[in-house]
């Protein structure tokens, strides 16, 4: 009978050990999970913060950009205004010394067969 109550205390001596084993990694992994959830949520406030910054800076960028976009569209539409009224007045004058060179000829012809 002593024999069979040592082996009932060992056995109960054995289930403690392991129950308190495994209450104790079950609160070390209960630690590492509510651990690597603050780390998680630091890294996603950390994340949320430089998206903030960074789309508040590429903001200002694209607010530059479009400063700069139309300082250059007014000066292209200040060079294409002075290239297409070159281009036409130089037509126009083009037509006037044709017309002059037409009719010198035909003052030219006129005073020959007149004569």
């Amino acid at each position: 009978m002593q024999n069979s109550q040592a082996k009932d205390l060992f056995q109960l001596q054995t289930e403690l050990i392991e129950m308190k084993v495994d209450m104790a990694v079950s609160k070390a992994i209960d630690r590492a999970v509510t651990q690597l959830s603050d780390l998680i949520a630091g890294v996603r406030d950390e994340v949320h913060g430089l998206r903030g910054e960074m789309n508040a800076r590429l903001s200002s960028v694209e607010q530059r950009l479009i400063a700069v976009e139309t300082k250059l569209g007014i000066k292209n539409i200040f060079h294409t205004e002075i290239r297409s009224r070159t281009l036409d007045y130089s037509f126009k004058a083009g037509w006037l010394a044709l017309g002059g060179g037409i009719m010198y000829v035909m003052v030219l012809v006129h005073t020959l067969l007149v004569r």
